[in-house]
């Protein structure tokens, strides 16, 4: 999920899929992004943590010392 350079650079640049009367049409999120967040929504980030501690889980990862 690779966000597209923001017109807007204190709102999200995801491309979504959003309904409309007429179909379906790609629109970039808009939400406004929280500062120290790379540029995504809170939204977005939730998404890509969700998938990162699923794969992390599937693959069995652990703690290593260093």
């Amino acid at each position: 999920m690779a966000a597209a350079a923001s017109a807007d650079p204190g709102h999200c640049s995801v491309m979504e899929q959003k309904q409309t009367q007429s179909g379906f049409k790609d629109e970039p999120c808009g939400k406004p992004v929280p500062d120290d967040f790379a540029g995504l929504c809170e939204s977005v980030t939730s998404i890509v943590i969700d998938y990162f501690y699923s794969y992390v889980y599937l693959v069995g990862m652990r703690r290593i010392s260093i």
